[in-house]
């Protein structure tokens, strides 16, 4: 077996594992702010609160597939390897992380697009819930853009090590 395609596929899921779990208590963060903007019955609160709770819905449903997924996948490839298929599993895993790696810049897109959203909210139609959805569409544009950059560089050089160069290093 490949020590260094395993020591890579572990690195590479358990970093997974970490940013789920750290969503999970972001998105439970997010309810516990939602929930007690909402007690203050202003609409400015109000409207972050909705904004809040949606985002702390796209962030679980994000986490629990993949943390369900991941472990038993990785798992599978640890086995492939201890069976001697290190080909098919660099070809496959490379495949699934090259449109994996792909998806980065559509996500990039969806943060821009409501960066610029939240930005025409405050110019054109501000008042206090088109303010409230502004400042949600913010937090959830900033989140993603933190979030993603770790997790695009982890893609990144896990990729470069199915491919068999020797990976970057994760905090470049």
């Amino acid at each position: 077996m490949s020590e260094p395609l395993r020591s890579a596929i572990d690195i590479y899921f358990r970093g997974e594992r970490a940013e789920m779990i750290a969503f999970l208590v972001f998105g439970g963060a997010l309810v516990v702010a939602a929930a007690l903007l909402w007690i203050s019955a202003d609409r400015f609160a109000r409207a972050l609160s909705m904004t809040l709770g949606l985002i702390a819905v796209v962030a679980f449903s994000v986490a629990v597939p993949l943390l369900l997924r991941d472990g038993p996948h990785a798992e599978r490839l640890r086995e492939r390897l201890a069976q001697g298929e290190e080909a098919g599993v660099r070809a496959d895993e490379g495949a699934r992380m090259a449109v994996v790696n792909r998806n980065y810049a559509t996500y990039r897109y969806l943060y821009a697009a409501c960066l610029l959203a939240a930005a025409a909210l405050m110019l054109f139609w501000r008042n206090p819930t088109t303010s409230g959805i502004a400042v949600g569409l913010m937090v959830f544009a900033a989140t993603g853009l933190v979030v993603d950059h770790y997790s695009e560089t982890r893609a990144a050089v896990y990729a470069e090590a199915l491919r068999g160069e020797r990976p970057g290093r994760l905090a470049e």
